[in-house]
């Protein structure tokens, strides 16, 4: 016998199937206290009907794309999150859905087979703070979105969808810089560096801003100020170093997006490091990416030279 559902759990059922675009899985159910009774009884009544084990919808639930992304990101039975082009469809970043819905889980998670036309992916890096909800559908950041695609994206691909993503505003390019940085030697990073360092200027107006964050975050701590753009001769050349400390022959790097990047730079950005050592200068280096979004760990670590050296 199936007992009537109070007002109240009809009202918080009714709001968690609006949440989740008509969308809802039999563990949330047991959350709002329903049984198997309960559910037997609605789907005879035809208000809501299986998609797949564990898996329910109501009958006039939308299937549009971002239905099925949510039908496939709840499938999973796992924390998981709409990811790479997909996420970029559900934000808005591009226009053409993809043709695999693409869904990215916690590593700690198994997630339940997919459905037809998703692909799953596990990750280590992925942390409750990457997954934004868009239109009631859990999705990656956009950065986030953007670093992830490299793994099955080539590099013109990867410049278009940054190009994209910067255009419309959704995210800054120092953003998908620190993004890289955190995401480790993910598949595809060197071609999603490639892409950015194809970006030439809004790389060079990412790294002036980067520089900019240092040189206050140092100078709001009550370190002394450093001097910027700082000159110095070296065999190879005049350079000149970001932020300098001339007194004390401490300098600090900034680098860019395409620190490392290519085989010659790498080589190119040694020498010139080594022969600043060899002038008697201690060289701190930062990714512009870091800087940016933690300024305090620069600070701390300029602090501690600045008090090594007096």
């Amino acid at each position: 016998m199936t007992r009537n559902l109070d007002q109240d759990t009809v009202t918080r059922l009714r709001a968690k199937l609006d949440a989740q675009r008509g969308r809802v899985t039999w563990q949330q159910l047991e959350a709002l206290g329903l049984d198997q009774h309960d559910l037997d009884h609605l789907s005879r009544t035809g208000l809501i009907t299986r998609v797949v084990p564990g898996l329910w919808r109501t009958a006039g639930a939308p299937d549009d794309f971002l239905g099925q992304v949510m039908s496939a990101v709840l499938a999973c039975d796992a924390v998981a999150a709409a990811a790479r082009t997909t996420a970029l469809k559900v934000h808005g970043v591009i226009e053409r859905a993809p043709a695999t819905i693409e869904v990215v889980v916690g590593h700690g998670h198994r997630p339940r087979p997919p459905l037809p036309g998703v692909s799953v992916r596990r990750s280590r890096t992925l942390t409750d703070d990457q997954i934004v909800s868009v239109d009631g559908v859990p999705a990656t950041i956009v950065e986030r979105a953007l670093v992830d695609s490299a793994i099955t994206s080539g590099t013109p691909r990867l410049r278009e969808l940054v190009a994209k993503a910067l255009r419309g505003g959704f995210v800054q390019l120092h953003d998908v810089s620190a993004q890289l940085e955190v995401s480790g030697r993910i598949h595809g990073a060197r071609r999603m560096a490639a892409a950015l360092l194809q970006l030439d200027p809004d790389v060079a107006a990412s790294e002036s801003r980067a520089e900019q964050v240092a040189f206050e975050a140092l100078v709001r701590a009550g370190l002394p100020t450093p001097v910027r753009q700082f000159a110095v001769a070296l065999p190879d050349g005049m350079i000149r170093i970001d932020l300098a400390y001339p007194d004390l022959r401490l300098a600090i790097e900034i680098d860019g997006f395409w620190w490392h990047s290519t085989p010659q730079r790498k080589a190119a950005d040694e020498r010139r490091q080594n022969q600043l050592v060899q002038a008697g200068w201690r060289v701190l280096r930062f990714g512009a990416g870091r800087v940016v979004s933690d300024p305090a760990h620069l600070v701390a670590e300029v602090a501690r030279a600045v008090l090594a050296s007096a």
